[in-house]
């Protein structure tokens, strides 16, 4: 038999390093609808927990604000799971959806900033490196 390989826990942020991500994504010179779909992309990875894929699958009828619910479909596993949404990312995903505009609900919540265009892995990818360059987070 293989034995069964090594399952470590990640790495996870500090609160002090979260704060400074915050902080960066609330001052960086993006445009004001950037800086809200940044935050948006923040905060459902680090106050949600979703996975890369989740985020980037996310429709907009899926986030219940009401309830501070997300449902997530077909996570890992393919099985559907639910997450409790901080009060902080409800109001940074209604604020987005107002300067986003109206949308349909089966929608992408989170969108490149040409409209219906989905975000993409680069794009995550491109906010990542900012966010290292610019943020003091002794991390690879």
């Amino acid at each position: 038999m293989v034995p069964k390989a090594e399952k470590k826990i990640p790495d996870f942020l500090s609160l002090e390093e979260a704060r400074e991500i915050v902080t960066v994504l609330e001052t960086y010179p993006f445009s004001r609808l950037e800086r809200s779909r940044n935050k948006v992309i923040i905060g459902l990875l680090m106050y949600a927990g979703l996975r890369r894929g989740e985020l980037l699958r996310l429709k907009v009828g899926d986030v219940d604000l009401i309830e501070r619910r997300i449902k997530i479909n077909l996570s890992k596993g393919k099985k559907d799971r639910v997450v409790c949404m901080h009060p902080t990312l409800c109001s940074w995903i209604s604020r987005y959806l107002v300067y986003r505009g109206k949308r349909k609900i089966d929608s992408l919540l989170v969108c490149s900033l040409r409209p219906d265009t989905p975000f993409s892995n680069k794009g995550l990818q491109s906010l990542f490196k900012i966010l290292k360059e610019t943020c003091r987070i002794g991390r690879p």
